[in-house]
Order: C-alpha cells, then sequence, then structure tokens
C-alpha cells in the first residue's frame, strides 16, 4: 500500500516563521495516522486578510514579507511549499500535585522557541489537552504557490483503491476540495 500525504493548513505569520527556518515545529491538537516520514504540503490560510499587513508574499531573494492585497502573486488561500515530517513529538499536559493546582506542558525552553511560540500562547492553544509537534524538515518553497485545485482529498491514509474503483466520482475521495481547518490527507494530480 502506498501512502497519502497530508495537506497542513497554516496561519500566515506561522507560514513566515517556517519560510524564514525560524519554526521548525509546527504543533497540532490532533496529527494524522502516518508513521514518519512522510510528506506534507503547506495550504498558507487566508488569515484575517482585512489589512495589507496580512498579505504573505514571497520575495524575489525568497525571503517572507507582508503586503497589499492589489498584487495577485499573494500566498493566501494556496499551497505554497512542501515537507518531510520525519519526525513527531507529543507534549504533554501534566497536573500538578496537591497542594498546586493546575498544570504545565512537559515541553523544553528549546523546543519552545523552534514552536516560534511563547509558553502561555501554547498554552490558549492547548487548553490543557495533550499536544502534538510535527518536525519540519527539506522544506521547498514553490517559485509559483499552488492552486487546491491540485491536490485530491483522501479518506483514508492508505491507497485504498477506491479513488480508481470509483473513477473519480467523488464517493470517498473529493477531487474538489476545501481548505482542511486543521490538515487532510491528499494525493497530487497530475498536471
Amino acid at each position: 500500500m502506498t501512502m497519502k500525504s497530508v495537506l497542513y493548513s497554516i496561519q500566515p505569520w506561522h507560514v513566515a516563521n517556517i519560510l524564514s527556518g525560524d519554526k521548525e515545529l509546527e504543533i497540532r491538537l490532533r496529527i494524522p495516522n502516518l508513521t514518519p516520514p512522510y510528506k506534507a504540503y503547506i495550504y498558507c490560510t487566508m488569515g484575517g486578510a482585512k489589512k495589507p499587513a496580512d498579505y504573505l508574499y514571497i520575495s524575489s531573494d525568497g525571503k517572507p514579507v507582508f503586503g497589499s492585497p492589489e498584487n495577485k502573486a499573494h500566498c493566501n488561500g494556496k499551497v505554497i511549499a512542501e515537507f518531510v515530517c520525519d519526525y513527531t513529538k507529543d507534549f504533554l499536559w501534566v497536573e500538578n500535585e496537591y497542594p498546586y493546582k493546575g498544570g504545565e506542558y512537559v515541553i523544553s525552553d528549546d523546543e519552545l522557541e523552534r514552536t516560534c511560540l511563547t509558553y502561555q500562547q501554547l498554552c490558549d492553544y492547548g487548553g490543557q489537552r495533550d499536544l502534538h509537534g510535527i518536525h519540519i524538515s527539506e522544506l521547498k518553497v514553490y517559485d509559483e504557490p499552488q492552486p487546491l485545485s491540485r491536490y485530491m482529498r483522501c479518506k483514508y491514509p492508505w491507497d485504498c483503491g477506491a479513488c480508481d474503483e470509483f473513477n473519480g466520482l467523488d464517493m470517498v475521495c473529493k477531487r474538489k476540495i476545501r481548505p482542511p481547518q486543521s490538515w487532510c490527507y491528499v494525493e497530487e494530480l497530475p498536471l
């Protein structure tokens, strides 16, 4: 069986940190049922997209910059890069012992720095639930952002044959996809 890839929806300011090389760990509440290494695609969400600072571009020297929405070359709403997730790491929420109430995440300072989040942002996002870090390696930024129509959403993480069996009738897998809330299994369609 061949394995599928994963399409991650990531907010523009986090994408900028990934492209600059500062963010090496993407934090998620849920992760795909795949054993690393696996291929993953980065879909840059629309974000707020209400003011010029919300639109992400890749400059001619390959650096992420924010600018005006008049230029149609922005990355928002497009697949802009791919990477290999070579490992994942769980960050557990551990309750404190009596007499202290509350808890904390088991994460080192180095790991937290590689997420480009503050500890408070991590706590706010996690809400006392266990979190998972997806390690980003072998990042490849596309010369031209790709539309979602280049990908087919798959229901299962393995090659189930349903796409061939149903001849693309969208009964199991979807040829026309919307951006996932967090992530989804995908296959890249041939040009």
